[in-house]
């Protein structure tokens, strides 16, 4: 009995046309890949910038024991300006009613 070595006898246009849509295939996943990193990238870049602008023009005041918006903004405001309007400011800043009771150690946010 001869043997017979048995290939792969798909004809040849179809080997060429599986080829293709491997490399097409290899080719979206890179682009798909590629676009993912550079949408990551730039989010985390903007994020970052964000950050640092936002750190460039608040300030944080720690509240200490028996301290008041009223204080705080006493502090803040120059002879020239209305405490009331610092007041208002810093209460709409902070997402705190103009009267609230402070906890010590809370943080505000003061606009520079």
């Amino acid at each position: 009995m001869k043997a017979i070595e048995i290939r792969d006898h798909m004809p040849e246009e179809k080997r060429r046309d599986r080829k293709l849509f491997k490399r097409i295939a290899s080719a979206v996943a890179f682009t798909l890949a590629l676009a993912t990193a550079c949408g990551v990238g730039w989010y985390a870049g903007a994020k970052l910038a964000y950050q640092q602008k936002a750190a460039e023009i608040q300030k944080i005041h720690y509240v200490e024991e028996g301290e008041t918006l009223w204080d705080i903004a006493a502090e803040l405001s120059s002879d020239d300006q209305d405490i009331r309007e610092v007041i208002y400011d810093l209460a709409k800043l902070n997402n705190i009613a103009p009267d609230a009771d402070l906890k010590v150690g809370q943080k505000i946010v003061i606009a520079k």
